[in-house]
């Protein structure tokens, strides 16, 4: 049981509206599953999927900023199930989110879990880069799922 004495600023403040992210600055497959309770193999998985997307989303001079602030990315990159005959490409918005849908579900996860994986993954990047990296990722995704939802009125003209 925690005691909190007068003035002691060592006891963490969390949130009961959000769950906390548990950032580990050495990997972040270890962040996503202390995060979210997802399996290893799920966290290295999901990221590798995402990362991914935005590899098809971004600019490569951005995307070359995204993968290197994310320590050992190309093992994750590599970790991405595979789909056979590319059923669904990752190029286009509508077809990028068809090819996250599917993946996720190869990977045991519903498609909740690309929000909130996608959460996560810009909160680390804020974490152990810059906000600049971070918002580079965030633009690259969100935009994803949100023209998948119908939601964004003009992301293309958004993307570089």
């Amino acid at each position: 049981m925690l005691s909190v004495f007068p003035g002691c600023s060592k006891i963490p403040y969390f949130s009961q509206t959000q769950p906390q992210t548990i950032i580990d600055k050495s990997s972040l497959p270890l962040t996503l599953t202390n995060s979210l309770g997802i399996t290893y193999g799920q966290a290295v998985g999901g990221a590798g999927v995402l990362l991914n997307v935005a590899a098809n989303m971004l600019s490569s001079t951005d995307y070359t900023k995204v993968i290197a602030a994310i320590p050992n990315a190309n093992s994750l990159l590599s970790a991405v199930p595979a789909l056979g005959k590319k059923s669904t490409s990752t190029s286009g918005l509508s077809n990028a989110y068809s090819y996250l849908t599917e993946q996720f579900q190869r990977l045991g996860l519903s498609n909740s879990m690309i929000n909130e994986m996608d959460s996560v993954l810009i909160e680390y990047l804020r974490d152990v880069s810059s906000t600049e990296v971070s918002q580079l990722f965030q633009l690259a995704l969100r935009s994803t799922i949100a023209h998948s939802t119908g939601s964004l009125m003009s992301t293309v003209s958004l993307l570089p």
